[in-house]
């Protein structure tokens, strides 16, 4: 039979290569909120971000890694409802939620800035916000299917050092959310704003890759010397899909 302490010394390097390799996750991805939690060697964390960064790696289907982020941040972070937005424009559009009714229609919703001061302020100052209670603080706007909520937290997404959207995690029960929340949540935006960040570059790299797709036919018709007609086809075909037009003459 083997001594006791010979399972809790394996327990314990077991839980400490998952950490070890979860900072190294967190290095990759350049997660820097998500590097000073690790520290604390919390076996929860460590087990999450493995889980995401297995997502990161596996898919670019932003709509799927959205939302299992925010489900991640339900098994460390206290709360009831959570959407992430991203800035459009002077408004901010609900990319994915959870924790809503689907007849509530959260996820599409446009809220603008200037009709929510407290997304206001976090998009502005690239500042989380941590609210203990909503019913005393008047600059609350409650969005649809928020009426229920009492402690809220609003984290800036940032990518390439500009604020491109938030994170709203809220509780129905006052006086939730501390700094350790806001550190845990300031890390799982770091996630967040990776995966959009990720996303935008794969189909700005598709776009250009159709471009040249579509110029090189372009070139190719030319170079055949088809009729007048046939030929003026193609190209206006090709430039339609190069300029994203519904027709050229």
């Amino acid at each position: 039979r083997q001594p006791r302490f010979g399972r809790k010394r394996r327990g314990k390097k077991t839980r400490l290569w998952k950490i070890e390799v979860a900072e190294r996750a967190a290095f990759q991805y350049n997660l820097p909120h998500m590097a000073v939690l690790l520290r604390r060697e919390s076996d929860t964390v460590a087990k999450v971000i493995l889980g995401l960064s297995k997502t990161l790696a596996s898919t670019l289907d932003l709509d799927e890694v959205l939302l299992r982020i925010l489900d991640s941040i339900g098994l460390v972070i206290p709360m009831d409802s959570c959407s992430l937005l991203l800035l459009r424009g002077n408004s901010l559009e609900v990319k994915a939620a959870i924790g809503f009714e689907p007849s509530q229609g959260v996820v599409g919703l446009l809220m603008e800035l200037d009709h929510y001061p407290l997304n206001r302020f976090v998009i502005e100052n690239g500042t989380p916000m941590l609210i203990d209670d909503v019913n005393t603080d008047p600059r609350w706007s409650p969005r649809p299917g928020a009426s229920e909520i009492r402690s809220w937290m609003g984290i800036p997404l940032r990518a390439s050092g500009e604020v491109i959207g938030m994170l709203a995690i809220d509780s129905r029960r006052p006086g939730v959310y501390t700094d350790d929340e806001r550190e845990v949540a300031d890390a799982f935006a770091d996630f967040a704003a990776v995966a959009v960040r990720n996303a935008r570059l794969f189909a700005t790299t598709r776009r250009r890759i159709d471009e040249l797709d579509a110029v090189n036919r372009i070139s190719v018709a030319v170079a055949s010397r088809l009729e007048v007609d046939r030929l003026c086809v193609i190209v206006g075909e090709n430039l339609g899909e190069i300029f994203r037009a519904g027709s050229v003459y």
